[in-house]
């Protein structure tokens, strides 16, 4: 079987990072660093990964632009296309290796069934401006630990071992 691959496309459509394999989990993020990030909305669906997994041109393209650790509260690092300033990847800080990007940058259409996933929890809860949704999900204060964590990290090491 071929391995998955999708693109992550901003909204303007000048940038456009390739990524393939398996989408490990999906997290709903509450936070302030994830809502600043992505236009104030409430909250972000965000796909978590190994950051091997997605293609950044070397040198990156001049529409991709680094927004460095020290300008979020969680020192998670993020890249953004700089003339719409949609955010396309996010340096995860829940676990080594792992990356993240908003699905609402990837239409549904563009990911193969293999890659696509529902949300599994919520996170940084405490800094939700509107209560999640009673959608029956574990929801977490601030990064998820024990099983939730456990299982992206072994995802992503047999999916990219050392």
């Amino acid at each position: 079987m071929a391995e998955s691959s999708w693109t992550v496309t901003c909204s303007c459509g000048k940038t456009v990072l390739s990524c393939r394999g398996e989408i490990a989990q999906v997290a709903i993020c509450h936070c302030v660093d994830c809502r600043k990030a992505n236009g104030g909305k409430d909250y972000e669906v965000n796909a978590l990964y190994h950051r091997r997994q997605v293609s950044i041109p070397t040198p990156p393209p001049p529409t991709l632009k680094l927004l460095p650790d020290a300008d979020f509260k969680y020192m998670v690092p993020r890249y953004i296309c700089s003339s719409c300033n949609s955010c396309l990847l996010a340096d995860v800080s829940l676990c080594k290796d792992a990356n993240g990007y908003p699905l609402a940058m990837t239409p549904i259409e563009y990911i193969p069934p293999a890659v696509t996933k529902d949300p599994q929890y919520h996170i940084h809860v405490d800094e939700a401006t509107v209560a999640p949704a009673d959608d029956g999900l574990a929801k977490y204060e601030s990064h998820p630990a024990g099983d939730h964590k456990t299982e992206l990290s072994a995802a992503i090491a047999v999916e990219f071992p050392e």
